[in-house]
């Protein structure tokens, strides 16, 4: 109900993370061609979770699931414990949350995490290759936080608010804290936030077509 573009004025990235792949431990299922066989020889047998229709997560795995020519069955919940613990249980085969969301199943070896979404290995677990390593081009898709105001916001509150974002972004606690949930500080100014916003819309956009995810109602 509202513009995106026109209701907020960018005052700067605070941070960004990858999607993260995961699969219940008991799947003969180590690597993104492993699951992708796996799911081929069980079609429409095979399910995959997400927080919501039409979130990341969501689009992430339909996209995956498209390119790679597995017919599986979506299952919605309402928020990521609930379907990183069904993939723990078994009653999802896997799912795309976050390494932060899906740590505590990973190191009770419930879960599998197998690759990450980003242009490139993420500092928090560098073993994990990207979609890319294992044969998928563009997912380069990304989760982030940022700041934003509302429109109008005067420039010099804008200004002053993203010094702070840079500010703590560099303390060391704060780096540390964000690496153990395996997310990334950012800086930039508030027109490098605008400009990576429309890179987003522009991208997300062409994922929804070619996924044609709709939310219903």
């Amino acid at each position: 109900t509202f513009d995106v573009k026109k209701a907020f004025a960018p005052i700067g990235l605070v941070m960004s993370y990858p999607f993260c792949l995961i699969v219940n431990s008991e799947l003969p299922v180590k690597t993104i061609p492993e699951l992708v066989a796996y799911a081929k020889e069980r079609p429409g047998q095979t399910n995959f979770g997400s927080i919501g229709i039409g979130t990341g997560g969501h689009l992430v795995a339909e996209l995956f699931c498209k390119r790679a020519g597995i017919n599986a069955v979506h299952v919605p919940f309402t928020g990521a414990p609930a379907q990183v613990q069904a993939v723990a249980a078994g009653t999802l085969q896997f799912t795309v949350d976050t390494i932060g969301n899906s740590l505590g199943a990973q190191q009770s070896g419930k879960i599998r995490q197998i690759a990450v979404t980003g242009a490139k290995r993420t500092e928090s677990a560098p073993h994990l290759p990207t979609f890319a390593e294992a044969g998928f081009e563009g997912f380069e898709l990304l989760l982030w936080l940022g700041l934003l105001g509302p429109a109008g916001t005067p420039p010099a509150i804008i200004s002053a608010l993203n010094k702070e974002i840079a500010a703590c972004s560099r303390r060391p606690e704060v780096k540390e804290k964000l690496r153990q949930a395996a997310y990334t500080p950012s800086e930039g100014s508030a027109e490098d936030f605008a400009a990576l916003i429309d890179s987003e819309l522009a991208l997300w956009t062409k994922v929804v077509a070619e996924t044609g995810v709709k939310i219903p109602g």
